[in-house]
């Protein structure tokens, strides 16, 4: 098409690290079989339903990555290994330096405020405006698989899943002790090295994980140097009664940055730095811990409590910001019950739960000599309910409801200086699977999310003035397996949403740019993705994903203009993925993997 840019990255032979993606609906699980390697659709996941569930049965796309393939990628975060994953872009300027994660997925440009993301089930991403925390701090050894679920989720997560939720499943060790120590370099000069051990003494399991990157960015004098430590415990006081208890202490420092360059500035070399400059230095911790008690066959009951701390400091020389200093502490607590019992002779699986979240947030710093500062907390809760109920044999139906109650308290800042916010949703969803041959399954769901405003939105120009905004999602799709060898899945999605929250670069009364947030009107989001994977003999897999993307405005005017029928800014339109890896029987793999995107629109 014309206009559009093709980008191929050719990973090379590297001996176990090779590009690698992982399919949205079926889940890849390899084994050898009359010698070659099949795949199965019975791989189990937690996120879509909060209970394990196959993935077969999940009425939903959902990728899933294994510490295998987050390895095989190559890269040295989980959130980097993103970018395989269908209809995910991940921000190339972005996510080398300081392990900072921004994607788009299904046209939302800052996902980070409409994807939730999680460790073993207990949501991590604080209510404030933030990066995906969790993404770049869990080292990847440490990981037994990350489930990438896509599409509304505010039925079970609330008003951050608008779009998605990613959860990481960390592993549990076991009676066979296992260490590792690993060593690899990447693109502009970075190195990365990992170290960990994992096993189990007597009921005491242990986790200990260890993994740092440094050097380089894809921007030109953007330097960063960052240390990621998981440590896991678990103890089994029964066969029904656990505890598991993990910890992420994270340290990062970052030089250099990058905005806007021309259109010249960009012919002439895309990597340029450009003028503006951050400097940043922090850490986080976060530790959680879960109790999970099963009464007997039909009902277990769990709790997951989290605490995290973050906290940085540095200077933005640009604009005048020096002693610029954060710190935020978020708590989260969640009580759930599940209960598995037959309904009038069909499988039945009834999920009720509550959770409470609470996020006490300040900023300070010094502009052009004078000190200003910024403080809210924010509090909100939700109580939900789920049901999956087996009507037939092969047909699944899924029936959900939820209630968020949100407050956030603005006590100071530089356009706000009192801001009282109250805000309250019901998101239901109802979703159907129908396995109408063996291998092959058709689903549609019908969903509402919802999303408030947070506290870095309010303290922005225009902020006081936002709605909450919210959407109603419709989705159907199609997963199949051939022969053991071929894989194909097809989705398509259309998500009506209004009072989307858009920010816009505009001048002041004195001609100087500043950032503004305003409510668009309604958005259309519009998309299809598919993927497939073909193993035409022992060791080779030829695979591919694709997303098209059709979203648009369908009502945005303002002082600037009218935007209705326009594409929303900062969107990759389509995506494609593509690839070959070849196994050989003395351990050596082989890699070819590519990307290509189209344009997208700033305007």
């Amino acid at each position: 098409m014309k206009g559009f840019k093709l980008i191929v990255i050719l990973a090379g032979v590297l001996i176990l690290i090779v590009p690698m993606f992982s399919f949205a609906e079926e889940a890849k699980e390899s084994e050898e079989t009359e010698g070659y390697s099949v795949i199965k659709l019975e791989e189990i996941v937690v996120t879509a339903t909060k209970t394990e569930e196959e993935v077969a049965r999940v009425p939903q796309a959902i990728s899933v990555m294994t510490t295998e393939d987050l390895l095989k990628t190559g890269e040295p975060t989980i959130g980097q290994s993103l970018k395989h994953v269908t209809g995910i872009h991940v921000n190339p300027a972005e996510d080398e330096a300081c392990g900072n994660i921004n994607f788009e997925i299904r046209g939302f440009k800052d996902a980070y405020n409409y994807v939730i993301q999680m460790v073993d089930g207990i949501p991590l991403k604080d209510l404030n405006y933030q990066d995906f925390i969790t993404t770049k701090n869990v080292p990847i050894r440490a990981t037994k698989q990350v489930e990438i679920l896509r599409g509304p989720s505010s039925a079970l997560y609330g008003g951050n899943a608008v779009i998605g939720a990613i959860n990481i499943r960390t592993k549990k060790g076991t009676e066979t002790p296992e260490s590792y120590v690993g060593l690899g370099v990447a693109r502009y000069d970075r190195q990365y090295y990992q170290t960990g051990t994992l096993g189990r003494v007597g009921k005491l399991s242990y986790n200990l994980a260890y993994d740092g990157t440094e050097g380089d960015s894809y921007v030109k004098e953007v330097t960063s140097d960052n240390h990621r430590f998981f440590l896991r415990f678990d103890y089994d006081f029964t066969d029904d009664t656990t505890i598991e208890w993990f910890n992420i202490i994270s340290d990062f420092e970052r030089t250099g940055g990058r905005e806007w360059i021309t259109e010249q500035q960009e012919k002439e070399d895309r990597r340029q730095p450009g003028s503006y400059v951050l400097n940043q230095d922090g850490n986080q911790y976060v530790s959680g811990l879960i109790f999970k008690h099963r009464f007997n066959d039909y009902v277990d009951i769990s709790n997951r409590l989290a605490l995290t701390w973050m906290e940085d400091d540095g200077e933005m020389p640009t604009y005048g910001v020096t002693d610029r200093e954060s710190d935020n502490d978020y708590v989260f607590d969640e009580l759930r019950l599940n209960i598995r019992y037959p309904l009038g002779g069909m499988e039945n699986i009834l999920t009720i739960g509550g959770d409470t979240r609470q996020e006490d947030y300040h900023y300070e710093y010094v502009w052009g000599g004078t000190q200003s500062t910024r403080d809210y907390d924010q509090y909100a809760y939700g109580l939900y309910l789920q049901d999956r109920l087996t009507v037939l044999p092969d047909v699944n139906l899924t029936a959900g409801i939820r209630y968020d109650h949100y407050d956030l308290d603005y006590k100071k800042g530089p356009t706000v200086e009192k801001y009282d916010n109250t805000d309250n949703a019901w998101t239901p969803k109802f979703g159907i699977n129908w396995e109408f041959i063996e291998n092959q399954s058709v689903y549609g769901t019908v969903a509402k999310s919802f999303r408030t405003v947070n506290g870095y939105e309010i303290y922005r120009t225009g902020g006081e003035d936002l709605d909450p905004e919210y959407g109603w999602n419709y989705e159907v799709g199609y997963k199949g397996i051939f022969a053991d060898r071929l894989s194909l899945a097809l989705s398509g999605y259309w998500m009506e949403f209004k009072d989307a929250i858009i920010w816009q670069i505009k001048e002041d009364e004195t001609g100087a740019p500043v950032t503004r947030y305003e409510n668009a009107g309604r958005v259309r989001y519009r998309g299809i993705e598919f993927e497939t994977q073909w193993i035409p003999m022992e060791g080779i897999s030829l695979w591919g994903n694709c997303a098209l993307d059709f979203s648009e405005y369908r009502n945005f005017e303002t002082a600037s203009g009218d935007f209705s029928d326009n594409k929303p800014n900062g969107v990759w339109r389509d995506k494609v993925n593509f690839g070959i890896d070849y196994s050989t029987r003395f351990g050596l793999d082989l890699g070819l993997s590519g990307l290509w995107r189209d344009d997208y629109y700033i305007d």
